[in-house]
């Protein structure tokens, strides 16, 4: 598996304020500098609740770019996050997500539906595995019509 990375294509490092962090801050700040890395040593990490809202961009089979959607987080892991949703998403789809580390930092990682899950009352759960971030997408794509992320507009 390709090493995951951002949109900046470089190594940023955590930029909470506190050299503990949360542990989703931890968990973005790996997957950034590359010392999340195998996919064996990933798969199985332990999670961690991330209740912020993400973003989400998805490529479609013609290349085209979907809007920006925002969803409800549950968790995150090494691996990946699980997000909420009142829709389903389509096993084996490819695009980034955005996310708010609790610096107020906005990062954009690549991601791949793994699994869609019904859980109850018209809501299901996705999981999304955090892959390299596709080439076609960086973090302007996030904007709204006045040039602002949609976590910040939503």
């Amino acid at each position: 598996m390709e090493q995951p990375t951002t949109t900046d294509g470089e190594a940023v490092a955590d930029q909470s304020g506190s050299s503990e962090g949360t542990s989703a801050d931890q968990i973005i700040a790996g997957i950034q500098d590359g010392s999340l890395t195998a996919e064996e040593e990933r798969r199985g990490g332990e999670r961690h609740p991330y209740s912020g809202r993400v973003a989400i961009v998805l490529i479609n089979e013609d290349k085209q770019l979907s809007m920006p959607m925002v969803y409800q987080g549950v968790d995150i892991s090494g691996g990946g996050l699980c997000i909420q949703s009142r829709g389903m998403l389509h096993t084996g789809t490819v695009g980034a997500v955005q996310l708010r580390k609790s610096s107020g930092d906005l990062v954009v990682i690549g991601v791949r539906v793994c699994h869609c899950r019904y859980v109850e009352k018209g809501m299901h759960h996705i999981g999304l595995a955090f892959i390299e971030t596709p080439t076609s997408i960086n973090r302007k794509v996030f904007n709204d019509t006045n040039g602002r992320s949609v976590l910040e507009s939503a």
